[in-house]
């Protein structure tokens, strides 16, 4: 399946295209990681826009017709409402630090083969797993990108009517 970037698209598989991607990894030490996944990019872009998707986020989608959940209407950031006909670009960088993260997995899909244990110890050894750390969790970098767009996480939000 081919890249589909296209904002409010019927069949749109992506929020970011691989031109958008490559220019944010450009500048930046993972560059060499980015450019190595050669024609695999564009499956990783998909891959993590599927995991942001699953996600629920401020306001309703724009158009109903559309795949994705970007572009919304009502969704309100630091006191101001996201453009209703644009992919917020810190989404675009939650997407792009999700697809490389993804791609340095063995299988991103996969358990960590720890849900069923509350703790484990070997001896001395003692793992216990954080409360709320659990397979399918998002990245901490990448969850500081999409948290300002999802209802409830920011003390901050407030609507303004111009007029």
């Amino acid at each position: 399946m081919a890249l589909d970037p296209t904002v409010s698209g019927t069949s749109a598989n992506s929020y970011g295209s691989l031109a958008e991607a490559d220019a944010y990894f450009a500048d930046r030490p993972q560059s060499a990681d980015w450019d190595a996944l050669g024609s695999a990019q564009g499956g990783w872009l998909i891959q993590a826009t599927d995991r942001l998707e699953q996600l629920r986020y401020q306001g309703e989608r724009t158009d109903e017709d559309q795949a994705l959940s970007w572009p919304r209407t009502g969704a309100v950031v630091d006191g101001v409402e996201v453009e209703d006909d644009v992919v917020p670009t810190r989404l675009k960088y939650a997407q792009f630090k999700l697809a490389l993260l993804l791609s340095a997995l063995d299988d991103p899909l996969a358990d960590t083969g720890l849900e069923d244990f509350e703790s484990l110890k070997v001896d001395v050894i003692e793992l216990v797993p954080r409360k709320g750390s659990k397979a399918g969790s998002l990245p901490a970098e990448v969850l500081r990108e999409v948290r300002p767009f999802m209802p409830g996480r920011s003390f901050h939000q407030f609507r303004i009517a111009r007029g």
